[in-house]
C-alpha cells in the first residue's frame, strides 16, 4: 500500500512536499481550498503565473510588508498586502488576469507555505489530485 502523508500544517505540507511523499493528504480547510485551485490551473497559465508570482514571494519573505500576519488570517494580510502595495506588485497584476484573484492569492500563500516558487513548482509538476472535498485534498506523485 502507497504511504499517505496527512497534513495539517503549513510545515507539514512543506515536509511531505520536500520529502516527495507518495501521497499527501491535506486536512486542513483553507491549505484544501487553496491546493485545489492551484491544481486545477491548465499547465500554460500556471508557467506564466509561477514566474510573476516569484516576485510577490520574496516581498513576504523579506518582510518588505512591514508587518507579519496573524495565525487568524493564515498569511492572507500579508500575501493581500504583497499584491496591492508589496514589491512584486506589478508582478501580480498579469497573474491576477490569467488567473483571477483568489488563485493568485492562494499561488503566493502556497509558494510562501512550501518555501517558494521552486517547491509550489514541484508540487504542481510532480503531483496530481485524486480526490478532494470541502475540507480535505488528496495528492498523489505522477
Amino acid at each position: 500500500m502507497t504511504e499517505t502523508v496527512t497534513c495539517r500544517t503549513e510545515q507539514e505540507y512543506k515536509s511531505a512536499v520536500q520529502r516527495k511523499a507518495p501521497r499527501i493528504r491535506i486536512e486542513n480547510a483553507e491549505l484544501a481550498r487553496k491546493t485545489r485551485l492551484i491544481m486545477k490551473i491548465p499547465k500554460a497559465s500556471f508557467v506564466v503565473a509561477a514566474a510573476c508570482v516569484g516576485a510577490a514571494v520574496a516581498a513576504v519573505h523579506a518582510g518588505v510588508l512591514g508587518f507579519v500576519a496573524g495565525p487568524a488570517t493564515g498569511g492572507a494580510t500579508a500575501v493581500g498586502g504583497a499584491l496591492l502595495f508589496g514589491g512584486g506588485a506589478s508582478t501580480m497584476i498579469p497573474v491576477i488576469g490569467i488567473v483571477g484573484v483568489p488563485t493568485a492569492i492562494a499561488l503566493v500563500t502556497v509558494a510562501v507555505a512550501l518555501g517558494g516558487v521552486g517547491a509550489l513548482k514541484a508540487l504542481y509538476s510532480e503531483y496530481r489530485l485524486i480526490d478532494s472535498g470541502p475540507s480535505f485534498v488528496l495528492l498523489a506523485r505522477k
